[in-house]
């Protein structure tokens, strides 16, 4: 049960919320979820730092975005949101904003290697615990390996064939 206004407002929100609009917006075209979807983007475009991430929550009562409390797939999420409103208006600043999200992404988790270690050593923590066979974390790997090589081939090589590095943004 709901306990009452909490004063912060999160990111994740905003951007599932979006998702939500986007899902609106393309199905049934009304000015009013327009307006609204264009209200919670510009939060959510303010919200973006400069390297590309976003701040996480916002403290109501004293209007100031938290510089410091962080989790961990809340710029995933706004980047997701301003993707997909690319695609519903076609307005180049929300590819532009995703971008930076992704740009910063995989910095933040340092490419192959940052992944690499955070999925073996959850896996092997789950395997010393006796919830998973170390065959379910071979899968695993085989399987992620393979949708992100997918991915990359359908996306980001097309991507980088019709914009060379360093007019990604």
């Amino acid at each position: 049960r709901e306990s009452g206004f909490e004063g912060v407002a999160c990111i994740d929100d905003a951007a599932r919320l979006l998702d939500l609009l986007c899902d609106m917006w393309v199905r049934a075209p009304d000015p009013a979820i327009e307006r609204w979807a264009r209200g919670l983007l510009e939060f959510v475009l303010w919200m973006q730092r400069d390297d590309g991430s976003y701040r996480h929550f916002y403290q109501v009562a004293t209007r100031q975005p938290d510089d410091q409390t962080r989790t961990l797939y809340f710029d995933g999420e706004a980047a997701l949101a301003m993707a997909r409103m690319h695609l519903v208006t076609g307005e180049e600043r929300y590819r532009d904003s995703a971008a930076r999200a992704l740009d910063y992404l995989v910095g933040w988790y340092d490419g192959f290697v940052g992944g690499f270690l955070y999925g073996f050593g959850l896996g092997f923590s789950r395997v010393v615990q006796g919830a998973h066979f170390v065959s379910h974390n071979l899968w695993a790997a085989a399987i992620c390996w393979t949708v992100a090589l997918v991915l990359y081939e359908l996306v980001l090589r097309r991507r980088l064939r019709l914009h060379p590095v360093g007019q990604l943004v």
